[in-house]
């Protein structure tokens, strides 16, 4: 034919459409060939939008595709290296099917009622369908695409796409693109990045175990509103950042054991419901992220499951998010900072065995990251749990109608409370400048449930704080505090109550050795009234004669009687040994003597092995 010394083969019957065709593509060396041009009609160029029959110059056959593209006498004519048909219907499946093809294809407007197959075809150079109709089911496992993918511009396919095992070499871009079946990319391997924007999956959504060189955006998208399970992207390797935003998955997402390089993104409007018979919104246990993770603005309808996370940057929860049915970070790392902030939090929050680099901000001044609001079932699990530090203001921790959260403090370790950026007149609110009674509330007031058992760690570990910051005075409120909470627990035995109750009164429990000093004065003070020497007035008779008067002429005046009292009250050191000679006319004033004597050698062995533990 004019314009090509290469005819098609004489093997079949060729259509004249077929025959115009080639002759474009070879004359011009490959390119652009628009079928409508080859009807005088103002039909739309789209073939499943025209009404009725589609005129046979829109209408090409899969022999005459694979020939073209697979025939390497006829592919070597294509020097431009692509060719693109426009406003085309394909007669029959279009099966290019174990095929070495060497140059990039691509489909606008076209449409194929019959589906596509192009199983394990190699395309050395790129792929694309812009705005087409698939009315069968796209097949094209472990397809080698050497270029780029692309799907966009309101492609939609009818049946199910399957691309498993594929290999891209550079990009998959699906841009406006609806699926009415599954989307599996099951074990594939895209050497640049993978991108789904303004895209519905009605099906499963398949990508686990998916290679992916450069970034996953995941934008503006829908995923299984017909389907039960959750979309997947477990054991997928991810070299950059992975971006879930502003996309519905209407029954979660799966990324147990996904490996990310960069930053993940589940944010901005993004919402995750949950698989039929689990409440697991976002699972990501034993994942591994390279950078941060960022939950900002985003609805999780059930658990995020993150047990075993490996996180090197920070987590930030805050950013108006919504956790409806908790949060598991057991056994977590977490490498920068842990931020909770202005985000709505509900159910069981597990940071149990969780290790937090850098600190947990609860809360941040309310011009900057907030403050988070607790539903009525928040309970916060921070049982031997670890962080640099603790922050947040005090307020932070209490639901909206004033009562504390409820939490377990029990085995956290951390190494101070952090700084804010607080207005002077509100510093006291943060953690790091609160009095004693306050963090003691804190402690005491979240952790009520577990107090009604002795757990003394949690006091431990707020007096080491205080301490290394300098507190001393708060610190041993908090070591007195402990004590309490052990005498008025409910496992504590009524003897052991009975000894703590003495212990708090006579020697702060060790805290205020200062008290047995206290103790002691108090006890020399009895011992001058008891000393008041010489005889009883007249108008005392009888017993409180024998009492008040020991009629022992040598306690007369002030001085005698106090040094005499000190004398027989401190043990060990004799002042006087004259004092040990004076006889009491009244015996019962000889035997309050020697009850103080007794009372005197408590209090200083309390005294001496109280400084012995504190000094050592």
């Amino acid at each position: 034919m004019a314009g090509c010394s290469l005819d098609l083969p004489g093997d079949r019957s060729w259509t004249k459409t077929e025959h115009l065709v080639w002759n474009d593509l070879c004359s011009n060396r490959g390119g652009r060939v628009d079928l409508s041009q080859f009807d005088e009609t103002d039909l739309p160029c789209q073939p499943n939008l025209i009404d009725g029959d589609v005129p046979d110059n829109r209408i090409l056959s899969n022999p005459f595709i694979t020939v073209i593209f697979t025939d390497p006498e006829y592919s070597s004519r294509l020097h431009r290296g692509w060719a693109e048909f426009k406003c085309l219907k394909l007669s029959n499946i279009l099966d290019l099917s174990y095929s070495q093809i060497s140059i990039s294809i691509f489909f606008k407007q076209s449409n194929f009622p019959h589906g596509i197959m192009l199983l394990e075809t190699r395309i050395d150079n790129s792929l694309g369908f812009f705005d087409v109709q698939v009315d069968g089911s796209f097949d094209a496992d472990r397809i080698s695409v050497a270029g780029t993918l692309f799907l966009r511009n309101n492609v939609t396919i009818e049946g199910d796409t399957d691309l498993f095992g594929a290999h891209f070499s550079n990009d998959i871009e699906v841009v406006n693109s609806h699926f009415n079946g599954f989307l599996n990319l099951d074990s594939s391997v895209v050497g640049g990045d993978l991108t789904l924007t303004s895209t519905s999956v009605l099906g499963d959504l398949n990508l686990s175990e998916m290679s992916i060189a450069g970034k996953l955006s995941i934008n503006d998208s829908e995923f299984g509103s017909e389907f039960k399970d959750a979309a997947s992207l477990r054991f997928a390797d991810i070299g950059g950042n992975a971006y879930l935003e502003n996309s519905i998955f209407h029954h979660g997402l799966n990324m147990d054991s996904a490996s990310i390089g960069g930053f993940l993104l589940p944010r901005n409007g993004s919402r995750f419901g949950k698989p039929e018979g689990l409440d697991v919104a976002i699972d990501l246990q034993f994942a591994q992220i390279g950078n941060s993770v960022s939950f900002g603005g985003a609805i999780f309808e059930g658990q995020v499951y993150a047990e075993d996370i490996h996180i090197d940057g920070s987590m930030y929860l805050r950013g108006d998010a919504t956790f409806q049915n908790g949060i598991d970070l057991n056994s977590s790392f977490i490498g920068g900072q842990l931020h909770f902030g202005d985000s709505s939090f509900s159910g069981f929050i597990d940071l149990s065995n969780a290790i937090v680099a850098e600190e947990i901000l609860i809360s941040s001044s309310n011009t900057i990251h907030g403050v988070p609001s607790w539903g009525e079932q928040l309970f916060l699990n921070l049982r031997n749990a670890t962080a640099k530090a603790i922050e947040g203001e005090l307020f932070a921790w209490k639901k909206e109608d004033g009562s504390w959260i409820k939490a377990d403090l029990t085995g956290f370790k951390y190494e101070g409370f952090g700084g804010m950026l607080v207005d002077l007149e509100d510093a006291d609110r943060n953690m790091a400048n609160a009095s004693a009674d306050q963090l003691i509330e804190w402690l005491e007031t979240t952790q009520r449930v577990q107090s009604a058992q002795y757990s003394p760690q949690s006091y431990q570990q707020l007096a080491y704080v205080l301490n290394v910051a300098g507190k001393e005075r708060e610190a041993k409120s908090v070591l007195f505090a402990k004590y309490e909470h052990q005498r008025l627990a409910q496992n504590t035995s009524l003897k052991l109550k009975i000894w703590l109750t003495i212990a708090g009164w006579v020697w702060g429990h060790g805290v205020y050795p200062q008290y047995a000093l206290y103790w002691f004065a108090g006890l020399v003070a009895l011992g001058i009234a008891f000393a008041c020497g010489g005889n009883a007035p007249a108008e005392v008779k009888g017993f409180w004669a024998r009492l008040w008067y020991s009629n022992a002429p040598e306690l007369k005046g002030f001085w005698a009687r106090l040094w005499y009292s000190i004398d027989i009250a401190l043990p060990f050191v004799q002042i006087d040994e004259a004092h040990s000679q004076i006889k009491h006319n009244c015996g019962l004033v000889g035997v309050l003597f020697h009850f103080q004597k007794l009372l005197g050698f408590g209090l200083a062995t309390v005294f001496i092995g109280a400084l012995t533990v504190l000094g050592g």
